[in-house]
């Protein structure tokens, strides 16, 4: 069995309406594709799932695909963003902050 190293990758599937991921790795054996399950997440909404799944694929996540549902630091922070923006800086908070 050769397997590439970082070659794992998540699976999302679907048992009734209940989502689940199963991290698996791809290998050939006698020419033939086959799998291997390394660990089974449960218990995850299919957003969160998904979420895991771009990082694992080293996708950059865009701003479209997640949603803030509620928080106070969201507001302050777009408040200030603006604010520098509008007083000529690109961006209100440097690097890494907020």
């Amino acid at each position: 069995m050769s397997v590439k190293s970082g070659s794992y990758h998540l699976e999302i599937q679907t048992h009734g309406k209940n989502p689940y991921g199963v991290i698996r790795t791809s290998y050939r054996e006698e020419g033939k594709v086959k799998h291997k399950n390394l660990c089974r997440l449960s218990g995850l909404s299919l957003e969160k799932l998904k979420a895991i799944q771009a990082a694992m694929q080293d996708r950059t996540v865009s701003k479209n695909e997640f949603k803030i549902l509620s928080g106070r630091e969201y507001g302050a922070s777009f408040d200030v963003e603006r604010i520098g923006i509008a007083q000529g800086y690109s961006y209100a908070l440097p690097a890494g902050v907020g």
